[in-house]
């Protein structure tokens, strides 16, 4: 359980992420499998923000490190077990096509990639589909839009009637073999809205129309949210104008244990209440240290949304904002979904009762949340505007 390659510190951290997960008697009960059993030590090292730096260059330098101590635990922890056929199933098949595309995004004038996932021809044989761009989570630190567990989720949303394009957008932190290059804010943003105004100017090639809707969960959550405050400032409402699918968002910044309910957290952040479960929010500024603490000290609502005020929020397009239970984060998402309610925004907000964070993409934990999400996330892409009349 404990992992070669982790040290003592690491090893009581595990231990810790593994009772706090595995005893807790409200916690879906298929979040303590055997896969989750065998992936914890990984999960437990990179989602460590209670460290102890001060600047960015000793963060990425201790990042560096945990990637070092991450290989070798992955090396020699017990192998994952494989998902069954009937779950495999849900991704599998002929129907799909995936491709990559390279864009130049800007300001920078760097190259980033797409994952570009759709029916096949013969699949997509009634029109112009509807298409979701959806930005992976990691707290805009680590993952990729390769990781198998996007790819997965970009299939079965694919094998719903959508075009699927996943920005492999440059992390704070971590590098990945498909975007080695690591980058502060608003790098990862900047990646994501260039990959946004792609796909708009590039409609006809990917055979998709204007129901062009951005999603993502946990970092690309805030991106989410990001993305679509960044369109709004820049007066391109039409780049978000179909809608938005948050889930899990993960956009305050900081998380005091002696904060609570002060328009921004509530108190799911507590330990007394879900921090620790499954994920750890440290009340320090090392995640800040990560993206741009200049960013949280001007509270910048394109680095952290919880920051963008009342005005910012009114010409949201329609908006889900979806959270887990048992999820430290569930709470600013609740906020911020009433303060756009409170904004005239139709905007509409789930829980998922018994869930941990980003249990939507843990499709061989509970196959059954991913598939409701990825449903919920096709019926809003494909429906038509609210007032607008459909074609007879």
């Amino acid at each position: 359980m404990s992992g070669g390659g982790a040290d003592e510190a690491d090893k009581a951290r595990i231990e810790k992420f593994r009772k706090r997960l595995f005893e807790h008697p409200e916690v879906d009960s298929r979040y303590k499998n055997d896969m989750m059993r065998a992936l914890l030590p990984a999960f437990a090292l990179i989602m460590n923000s209670n460290i102890d730096v001060s600047t960015r260059e000793d963060l990425l330098e201790r990042r560096m490190q945990d990637l070092v101590k991450l290989a070798k635990i992955v090396k020699s922890m017990e192998k994952p077990p494989k998902p069954p056929q009937e779950i495999r199933a849900l991704w599998a098949g002929n129907d799909i096509e995936q491709s990559q595309e390279e864009i130049v995004s800007q300001p920078d004038g760097n190259s980033i990639k797409l994952s570009v996932i759709k029916p096949s021809a013969a699949s997509a044989s009634q029109g112009p589909l509807p298409c979701v761009m959806y930005i992976h989570g990691g707290g805009m630190a680590t993952n990729s839009a390769f990781n198998p567990e996007y790819q997965v989720l970009g299939r079965i949303l694919a094998k719903q009637g959508l075009v699927v394009v996943l920005p492999d957008f440059r992390n704070c932190e971590m590098p990945t073999p498909s975007n080695p290059e690591v980058a502060p804010f608003p790098a990862g943003l900047n990646d994501c809205y260039s990959a946004l105004q792609w796909i708009h100017d590039n409609k006809a090639a990917l055979g998709i129309d204007d129901r062009i809707i951005v999603a993502g969960e946990s970092g690309g959550g805030n991106l989410t949210l990001a993305v679509t405050l960044k369109a709004l400032k820049e007066g391109r409402h039409d780049l978000v104008q179909h809608g938005i699918y948050a889930m899990c968002p993960y956009i305050a910044g900081r998380w005091p244990q002696d904060v609570t309910n002060n328009g921004i957290l509530g108190t799911s952040h507590l330990n007394s209440v879900n921090n620790g479960i499954f994920l750890e929010m440290a009340g320090n500024n090392v995640p800040a240290l990560g993206y741009g603490i200049e960013a949280l000290r001007r509270k910048d609502p394109l680095a952290w949304p919880a920051f963008a005020a009342d005005e910012d929020l009114k010409a949201f397009p329609r908006t889900v904002i979806q959270v887990n239970e048992f999820d430290p984060l569930r709470d600013e998402g609740i906020v911020f979904y009433r303060r756009l309610v409170k904004a005239g925004v139709r905007a509409t907000c789930k829980e998922l009762r018994g869930t941990i964070h980003g249990a939507s993409v843990m499709v061989t934990a509970v196959p059954e949340v991913t598939l409701d999400t990825c449903a919920s996330i096709a019926a809003m892409a494909k429906m038509r505007p609210l007032g607008s009349t459909p074609k007879l």
